[in-house]
């Protein structure tokens, strides 16, 4: 009899160590290369990765017309400044605006020649950036988008006459400058604009535009 409750007593605590032993295996049915995997997977459903088509290269385009609005209202609208930028010589000139960018500011001209460090950094941004158009395909769950946004910043090619039109990325119909750049790109030109160059001097208003 006590042999007997002897070998139950073993066999009930060899079945409770193989009970621990296979919840404990349960648990961690996959390595941590596995796991990692499958948040992977996990994430590119959720995040969908911008693409960027190049149409063009920065290196061509020597001038420079840049539009800024700022946070200040008139009678008409927002006022800003529309700056130009002529990379060969550093030669800037600047008008504020009114009436939503479309009208200039009697009196308002600006001349000026843009330090070398600047220029050099500007000249150089654009030399190496290629140009792009989104690529980004729509979300499964957008039907269409039809918004654009106003382009803001133009450059030309002096020697041909070509031009072309910078815009955010809205509706996947953005024209930026690739690889991030063009936040960069605009972050100085915002500089240049907002902070003047010490050579600058009143002169007469100037036409908007090219």
């Amino acid at each position: 009899m006590r042999n007997s409750v002897s070998l139950l007593i073993i066999v009930l605590s060899l079945l409770v160590t193989l009970s621990f032993q296979n919840c404990g295996q349960g648990q961690f049915t996959k390595s941590p290369n596995q796991i990692a995997d499958g948040l992977s997977q996990t994430t590119d459903q959720i995040v969908v990765a911008e693409r960027e088509q190049v149409i063009d290269q920065g290196s061509g385009y020597s001038q420079i017309v840049f539009h800024k609005t700022s946070e200040k209202f008139d009678r008409t609208g927002p006022t800003g400044t529309v700056s130009k930028i002529n990379l060969a010589s550093g030669a800037m000139t600047q008008v504020k605006t009114a009436d939503y960018g479309s009208a200039s500011v009697a009196g308002s001209g600006l001349t000026c020649r843009i330090d070398d460090t600047r220029l050099q950094r500007l000249s150089s941004l654009l030399a190496s950036s290629r140009i792009c158009r989104s690529a980004t395909e729509l979300q499964n769950d957008v039907v269409s988008c039809a918004a654009i946004a106003i382009s803001d910043l133009q450059l030309i090619n002096q020697t041909s006459g070509d031009q072309i039109e910078l815009r955010a990325n809205v509706c996947n119909s953005g024209v930026f400058l690739c690889e991030g750049l063009d936040q960069q790109f605009r972050d100085l030109l915002a500089d240049i604009a907002q902070n003047l160059p010490a050579t600058c001097q009143a002169t007469e208003t100037a036409a908007l535009g090219n």
